[in-house]
């Protein structure tokens, strides 16, 4: 970079003074790309501008010898977004002054960095969450400028929960697909002066209430200096931290978001996307940070379900969702207003959502559901959107479209000359020629402005407050004092339009601002009815019911919520665990619904915990401190890990991380390496989970031989998936039932996938031979001498007869 500056300097004697600016921005700034306010257009030059004309599709020009290409102004977002979407960091240079005032070069300065993480604007973000992520210690700071959310977590695996764009850090961390990841200087992590940063924020003079420890008072302040210091201010709609703590939600990891797919699906349908059926986006959201964070407490999962149980009986949910879906997104245009970046469109919003407010507080006092959510109404800042911006404005602020007729005389006087220039001067006109002859002629000109044309032919006397402006080949062109003025006030009444109209738009943002806090309690109330509302109208459409909660576990009825969706004969099935019954051995084969039934256990246990209904016809339930799962094999090349061993990091964490209050969900264990060796650590990690963590466990697995654990420890059960099979075919009916499977059926599953018929008897022999040496092995003392015989000689057929086939 020092050679870099050093280049600069060296040729800064060769450049014009705009480049000079340029050239100096560029090098305070040097890891963004700059875009540089020309006029009308946002101009990136040298290698900022050869990278921007590929990836945007620009011209390339030059500019003194500089390659040079721009964008519109008025184009900022679309481009802004492809960059931001290519892992772009991008600083954006506007002028500080208007250009027909400034002395000498135009006064420029970058204004705001912009990243994937600290987008703001609306034509660019997606109705999701977008978070800008600090790292430290294993804590990380979530902060969505966008909505002013402020969260705190304790691992990395909270990167699965929350899906920052952006995540900014010392030291070295590992790159993560999709993740504009960005090391820090470390004066950013400084402790020293980390409470101060953050009483600076807040405008506390005290941060006990926050209760922070020191290290999140760092990563805090880590990541509230970023902000200040790319966005050039601080962020005034930013909320107090919200420390998800151990005791009061279900902690889930990485493995258990993926493999449950509760935010994302490789089929496209997600648990979230399912549930996704609220009518606001601050209830999207909200829904979207539950599903990832369930309830403990008992009495909070109850409040939620009685209140879904009210709506579900009320003969007025659907009235309540429709005010809900008129309100828009307040929390997104707060922070616009606070940014300052807010639209026209975006106080028309926040008018049409304060109108809404009367009718929601006049639902819930008519119903009696929701009484402690009555929103406060803000009248007075209603009754002031509804005069002081027009209905449907139009175009920018400072077009004079904005403000409403009435709310500013001044604005509205230099509205009436612009609307009626025409008139001012036909007026004006008309009183010259009363005055000397209709011979007189007001016109105007680019060049000359505003005169009076009089022609050589007119006898009369000139007034002598006429002054001779241009002399023509057949009249003379004047002026007056009175035109004059016109036309001073014409040609600057849309400067003083835009003065105006600015000037009143940004005292009625401060007055937006002067309600920060209630409104944004207000968007939060709407997101939780919303996503209520949202519990109970699934229930209705799904026919889900309320679950209770106890010791035990007892499903009847149960079924996978998505999948029952995609199968139109979906096989509901029950379960029961206890104290006494608390590990359950799933045995059954490929294609018969294993997999979906331990899921659709999770599923149900993790929906009753965010207060929701769940898919059964009666459900009892344990209320888990956490859930995990072992799902599937896959590996990970980038951190050379094998399938095996990825599998046995999942089982470790489980081992380390699982209580006697938790849910264990494991679908094949010891898969990934030998069959003896496999089997033999599903076995002993059974033993493990079983009579060590004692946590509720359904383990689905091929290994038959894991049925014997129920005959060593009570707490083991056995159970199976129903199949009948007859000589042309075997069907797998998907009922749960009490039992060990006798077999894995694998070969018939690969029959019905397609595999040619001449392997498949292959294979039926093949299993028929290694069946007969595993009885050889295991049981020759108990074996007549010709059994014996009999299971060599099939064994040396079917060796004499191999690969005839193909």
């Amino acid at each position: 970079m020092e050679k870099w500056m050093k280049g600069c300097q060296q040729l800064s004697n060769d450049l014009t003074p705009m480049m000079v600016q340029y050239t100096n921005i560029k090098s305070q700034y040097s890891d963004c790309i700059v875009l540089f306010r020309l006029g009308d257009f946002y101009e990136t030059f040298d290698d900022d501008a050869r990278y921007a004309s590929k990836v945007l599709g620009l011209v390339l020009t030059h500019r003194s010898d500089h390659p040079m290409a721009g964008i519109p102004y008025h184009a900022l977002d679309i481009y802004l977004k492809k960059l931001v979407e290519l892992g772009n960091k991008i600083a954006i240079c506007d002028q500080m002054e208007d250009p027909s005032m400034a002395n000498g070069i135009v006064k420029r300065d970058v204004t705001r960095v912009v990243t994937p993480g600290t987008l703001i604007d609306d034509g660019i973000l997606t109705d999701a969450n977008n978070y800008i992520a600090a790292f430290y210690k294993n804590i990380l700071a979530f902060v969505d400028i966008s909505t002013g959310d402020f969260l705190i977590e304790y691992s990395m695996e909270s990167i699965e929960k929350y899906s920052p764009r952006h995540v900014i850090h010392q030291g070295d961390l590992s790159p993560i697909d999709g993740i504009f990841m960005e090391k820090v200087e470390d004066w950013y992590f400084d402790s020293k002066n980390a409470g101060q940063t953050i009483k600076d924020q807040f405008k506390v003079s005290d941060l006990s209430f926050l209760e922070l420890t020191k290290d999140e008072e760092v990563v805090v302040s880590a990541i509230l200096k970023y902000l200040q210091i790319t966005q050039k201010r601080i962020l005034k709609n930013i909320r107090y931290p919200l420390k998800f703590r151990k005791n009061e939600r279900v902690f889930l990891d990485s493995s258990t978001i993926s493999n449950l797919e509760l935010i994302d699906s490789k089929n496209g349908i997600s648990l979230y996307s399912y549930m996704k059926r609220t009518v606001t986006k601050m209830g999207q959201r909200l829904l979207k940070r539950e599903i990832v964070a369930p309830l403990l407490n008992k009495n909070e999962i109850e409040i939620r379900l009685d209140l879904v149980e009210k709506l579900v009986k009320s003969k007025s949910l659907n009235l309540l969702r429709d005010l809900l879906s008129n309100v828009q997104d307040i929390e997104r245009i707060v922070s616009r207003v606070a940014y300052p970046a807010a639209t026209p469109s975006d106080l028309v919003a926040l008018r049409e959502s304060l109108e809404l407010f009367d009718g929601i507080n006049g639902w819930i006092i008519s119903n009696g559901i929701f009484d402690d959510l009555k929103v406060d109404t803000l009248d007075d800042l209603r009754e002031l959107l509804e005069r002081s911006v027009f209905k449907e404005p139009s175009g920018n602020v400072g077009d004079g479209k904005v403000i409403a007729s009435g709310f500013s005389k001044e604005l509205d006087e230099e509205r009436s000359i612009l609307s009626d220039v025409g008139g001012y001067i036909q007026r004006y006109q008309e009183k010259e020629r009363k005055r000397i002859g209709n011979k007189v002629k007001v016109g105007y000109s680019s060049v000359f402005g505003y005169y009076i044309e009089i022609s050589n032919g007119y006898k009369g006397e000139i007034p002598s407050d006429y002054v001779r402006k241009q002399t023509l080949v057949n009249s003379e062109r004047y002026t007056t004092p009175e035109l004059s003025e016109i036309e001073h006030r014409v040609l600057h009444a849309s400067e003083r339009i835009k003065l105006l109209e600015t000037e009143a738009f940004e005292s009625i943002c401060q007055e937006i601002l002067k309600n920060k806090d209630v409104l944004i309690e207000n968007s939060s109330k709407v997101a939780f009815m919303d996503m209520i509302a949202t519990f109970a109208t699934i229930a209705i459409e799904e026919k889900y019911v309320k679950p209770v909660f106890s010791d035990e576990l007892k499903i009847i009825g149960g079924r996978h919520p998505i999948i029952e969706k995609r199968v139109g004969d979906f096989v509901a099935n029950g379960l029961e665990m206890n104290e006494k019954k608390k590990f359950i051995i799933l045995t059954g084969p490929n294609m018969s619904g294993k997999s979906t039934f331990i899921r659709q256990i999770a599923l149900i246990s993790l929906m009753a915990q965010l207060g929701s209904f769940v898919p059964a016809e009666e459900a009892t339930l344990k209320i888990f401190d956490r859930i995990f799962t072992r799902i599937g094999a896959r590996d990970d090349l980038s951190s050379n890990k094998s399938t095996f061993l990825v599998e046995m990091s999942e089982v470790a964490t489980i081992l380390h991380s699982a209580t006697q209050n938790s849910l264990i969900i494991l679908d094949e264990v010891g898969r990934g390496t030998s069959t003896f060796d496999g089997l033999s650590i599903a076995w002993a990690v059974s033993e493990y989970i079983s009579q060590k963590i004692k946590a509720f466990t359904i383990f689905a697995t091929h290994y038959n031989e894991l049925s014997e654990l129920e005959k060593i420890y009570p707490d083991i059960y056995n159970l199976t998936i129903e199949v009948v099979e007859n000589e042309d075919r075997v069907l797998f009916l998907h009922r749960v039932i009490p039992g060990t499977a006798d077999k894995s059926y694998g070969i018939e599953v690969a029959r019905i996938a397609g595999i040619p018929y001449g392997i498949v008897n292959r294979a039926y022999e093949v299993a028929d031979a290694l069946a007969s040496a595993s009885q050889i092995e295991r049981g020759v003392r108990f074996l007549t001498a010709g059994e014996v015989e009999a299971i060599k000689k099939k064994l040396k057929k079917i060796n004499e007869n191999q690969m005839k086939f193909f």
